[in-house]
Order: C-alpha cells, then structure tokens, then sequence
C-alpha cells in the first residue's frame, strides 16, 4: 500500500491556525484537513506503507483531482496518453507551443503535460507517468509582482488605490 497526498495553496493558512492558534492540537476530524508531509511519513512508518508516496501541489483541489483522474484514465485504459486514445481529452502533448518555457527553465510558467510510455517523441519519460498543470498558478508566479499583488489586496479594503501607489 503506498500513500498520495495533495496540498492546496489554502492549506498554509490551515497550517498557521494549527501551529500558532491551536497550539497544535486538533479534534481526530479536523486534523484531516492538515494532510501534513510529516505525519504522512510517520502514517507510512507506523503502518509500514511500503509502496512510494506521491505528492502534489496546487491551486486548487480540482487540479489535483483533474491530474489523479487523468492517470486512472491512462492505467485503465480509458485513454492511452496519444493519439490512439478513446478519448482524446487525456494525451501526451510532446511538444509545447513555440515560445512557451519549460518548467525547467528559469523564470518558467510551467505547462501543462503528460509524459507517458506510448510517446515515442515525450519530453522525458518515467516509470508510471507524471502530469502537471501549475501553468499560472501562485507557485509559478514571480515573487516580485506577487508581492504587489498581495499588497493590492491588503490595502483594497481600505482605500482606492492607483498604479503609482502600488509601486511603494
């Protein structure tokens, strides 16, 4: 048995009530909606998992239930990951768009992608697939404009503010 956990971005602030407000201590229920990278660890210690552990990260928790339904649908063979495909709605894309970084280039945005073992042209290839999809989510966002960004939304409840106030 092995372990797949996914984190939202909404989860950090779940983690700061956890630490500093509940002095971390949670009701059996609550601690759930933790899904901690320690404590799945230790689960995995305690309960001897023996098969890998995946982890994700998002926006949201429709990304990671889009990417989970995706790999069902290519170990099921519900769709095959090319052009063979039942359904073409789950595919290997091969090559991205001309332009657009890869996620590892520097200062990249990502892309959404499939890399699969019936691709003969894959950007790399690995044992049992992998899928991402964090194009323009917060994680692919330059820390610079983000912190505008975030001091935009502090101060929107406060004042208008104009384009030149947002530099300071």
């Amino acid at each position: 048995m092995g372990v797949v956990q996914a984190v939202v971005v909404s989860e950090r602030e779940t983690w700061c009530l956890f630490y500093y407000e509940d002095g971390g201590q949670r009701r059996v229920h609550d601690y759930f909606a933790l899904m901690p990278y320690t404590p799945v660890s230790l689960l995995m210690q305690e309960y001897s998992f023996y098969r890998p552990a995946m982890n994700m990260s998002a926006m949201c928790p429709s990304g990671n239930a889009g990417i989970l339904t995706a790999k069902i649908w290519l170990d099921c063979g519900v769709a095959d990951g090319g052009r063979r495909g039942k359904y073409r709605a789950v595919r290997c894309v091969p090559a991205l768009p001309e332009g657009q970084l890869r996620i590892s280039n520097e200062r990249s945005c990502g892309g959404v992608r499939t890399v699969t073992r019936y691709s003969r042209q894959a950007y790399t290839n690995v044992l049992g697939g992998i899928m991402s999809h964090d194009v323009y989510h917060a994680t692919s966002v330059d820390p610079d404009p983000h912190t505008q960004l975030e001091a935009c939304v502090r101060h929107s409840n406060k004042q208008v503010l104009t384009p030149a106030q947002l530099d300071t």
